[in-house]
């Protein structure tokens, strides 16, 4: 009943070291237009990431982990916002989320999600 099997996901966690990005992508229609090796990498590579994608990534699950360093203000937390944008700029790239232009900020794209 309900639940996300068909959707892609990217989740992400941190301490004060590292961030770790998770994604997973399942089989099917959307699979062939992005896959998760490749969504990982564009993420980790992305400029102010720096993340290095775990091995036994695959088309379906991948990991990545991104070091922070203190000593050169490269904090998870913030590392994490700038690996979200680069996600969603991808994601808009090859048209699996909608545009910004004139959608309105009070919209919830999981109204119609059973939970």
């Amino acid at each position: 009943k309900g639940g996300a099997d068909h959707l892609g996901k990217m989740f992400m966690g941190f301490n004060d070291d590292e961030l770790i990005i998770f994604v997973n992508v399942p089989k099917g229609e959307k699979a062939s237009v992005l896959n998760a090796v490749d969504w990982i990498k564009a993420v980790a590579s992305a400029d102010g990431v720096g993340g290095t994608v775990l091995p036994g990534a695959d088309a379906v699950f991948a990991k990545a982990v991104v070091k922070g360093d203190k000593a050169n203000g490269r904090f998870p937390i913030k590392i994490k916002d700038v690996a979200i944008s680069a996600s969603i700029a991808l994601l808009r790239s090859k048209q699996l989320l909608p545009d910004d232009e004139g959608s309105d900020d009070d919209v919830n794209y999981g109204e119609d999600l059973e939970w």
